[in-house]
């Protein structure tokens, strides 16, 4: 998800936190997405600190996994999303309302669904969202999460998996 002009109105960097508005139908398609199990997160061109208040007010920071909020272009943003959740472009859909930031992502990876802020209201309806709900869809995002803190604490650490793994001497019995 783009931010500004698509999950509210507004340019965050222009009109602050009070100048912003959340627009209701995207705040709805991304809790309806998470309950089905599908995962959320954002490619935006802001102040990281502004936008995760900005998430925090609108009570929406919780249900983006992996945010990447900047100045890069948005296609190595998709990327660094992919890479930190283990998922295949193929997979992705990116929403934007600015036709540069779309071009330039489906450019740079052909394999990702592009859409304009204007498809929101269809996004739910869309056969590549259609996707079987299963108690463990609702807790995707929560198994995401965690694993995220785990890459982070190891790579903050700088202890290595597999040798931590090691180390633990854990013994299996059947």
């Amino acid at each position: 998800w783009d931010l500004d002009n698509t999950v509210w109105d507004g340019t965050l960097a222009e009109d602050g936190l009070e100048g912003i508005v959340l627009k209701t139908e995207a705040a709805k398609t991304i809790v309806e997405l998470d309950r089905r199990g599908i995962l959320n997160s954002v490619a935006s061109k802001n102040d990281p600190i502004a936008a995760t208040e900005a998430l925090k007010k609108f009570g929406l920071l919780d249900y983006f996994v992996c945010p990447q909020m900047g100045w890069g272009p948005k296609s190595e943003a998709v990327e660094r999303i992919s890479q930190l959740l283990d998922l295949g472009l193929d997979t992705f859909v990116f929403i934007d309302d600015q036709p540069f930031e779309r071009g330039e992502v489906q450019e740079t990876h052909c394999q990702v669904t592009v859409l304009a802020e204007t498809s929101v209201s269809e996004l739910l309806s869309l056969e590549l969202c259609d996707v079987p709900t299963t108690a463990e869809s609702g807790k995707r995002r929560a198994m995401y999460q965690a694993e995220a803190r785990r890459s982070e604490t190891f790579r903050i650490t700088g202890t290595n998996y597999l040798d931590f793994l090691s180390s633990s001497q854990i013994v299996l019995e059947t």
